[in-house]
């Protein structure tokens, strides 16, 4: 798993290095996406809007299932994340650090073994970088206490 978020951290750089830049009258400011969640094969939808040159907010929603190899599970687990956004325009055109808040329900689990305090906890926080591509927004986010790792793939407007 970590190489495979490595792999999509390199990509995202990548893409934001390839020199596409846009004008500053003909940026969006509204951007949707399609969540993927790996950690849970959660699914759900996120929505970005840039404040101003510098500043953005964002907020997502997604819902999963975890099925552990042990014969654990965590059935209807519920995500809601809110934060905000900065540019990182003096380093990379067109790209976005973000930093939210994330709120967890879990609906019925079993576990054979004890799981750590923290993999259950109801708040957590993110970390996230964000591009766009022409019209294409690409998008990875997280959950750092919990290493649960969200890619988000729309289209701005």
């Amino acid at each position: 798993m970590k190489k495979i978020l490595l792999i999509i951290v390199l990509l995202l750089i990548g893409a934001t290095l390839s020199g596409q830049q846009y004008y500053e009258e003909d940026k969006e400011k509204n951007a949707l996406y399609l969540i993927i969640q790996p950690t849970d094969m959660g699914v759900g939808l996120r929505y970005d809007r840039i404040i101003d040159d510098k500043f953005g907010a964002y907020g997502s929603f997604s819902g999963g299932e975890y099925y552990l190899e042990d014969g654990g599970y965590v059935r209807n687990h519920y995500k809601l994340s809110f934060g905000g956004m900065m540019t990182a325009k003096s380093f990379f055109p067109d790209t976005y650090l973000s930093a939210g808040l994330t709120f967890h329900n879990y609906g019925k689990s079993y576990f054979p073994n004890q799981p750590p305090k923290r993999t259950l906890s109801p708040m957590s926080f993110e970390l996230g970088v964000s591009t766009v591509l022409g019209g294409v927004s690409v998008g990875f986010r997280m959950d750092v206490p919990k290493w649960e790792s969200s890619i988000d793939v729309g289209f701005t407007f």
